[in-house]
């Protein structure tokens, strides 16, 4: 799979035409699959502790700052999209270590070096089934950093939506 930049092109390269359901599939889920794909893992150095409720206060307010003041937006809808931001700054950052032999969408073993590669090690089937997988593994991802973001303190705005 070859992603162009800046990541608005999604291009699927196989051996031979793919079926007409997956290139259906892979359309309706073309957003979310560059999302996930696109995402870079924080360097070391730049590790904050999981804990430190009051960077990640900061952060959250500096970015629903710039939300609302720089991007026109109302301080509600500001807050929800400042709070995405932190479930995937939180993921980049703290997320967990995939078994890189198994799809972490739907559990099953992969063979080596086969299944969609995900920039944090992760792997999905790469088949119909795969745009499944890939979903059920953003989801995953995204409700287990809304929690971990919820346990320091940080709540999520009022009609916030984890699966958006």
């Amino acid at each position: 799979m070859q992603v162009s930049e800046p990541i608005c092109k999604l291009s699927v390269i196989a051996p031979r035409p793919l079926p007409a359901e997956l290139v259906e599939a892979l359309r309706r889920s073309k957003t979310d699959i560059l999302r996930l794909i696109s995402r870079k893992r924080a360097n070391d150095k730049e590790r904050v502790p999981a804990d430190d409720t009051e960077w990640w206060l900061d952060l959250f307010n500096e970015r629903a700052a710039h939300r609302q003041f720089d991007g026109g937006y109302s301080r509600a809808e500001a807050e929800r999209r400042a709070f995405n931001e932190m479930i995937l700054e939180w993921q980049a950052r703290h997320g967990g270590r995939p078994d890189p032999l198994r799809c972490v969408g739907c559990g099953d073993e992969l063979p080596a070096n086969s299944g969609l590669a995900l920039t944090d090690g992760a792997r999905v089937h790469f088949d119909v089934r795969g745009v499944n997988c890939i979903i059920a593994y953003g989801r995953k991802w995204r409700a287990a950093a809304a929690a971990a973001l919820r346990a320091i303190g940080l709540v999520p705005p009022q009609g916030f939506d984890p699966l958006l």
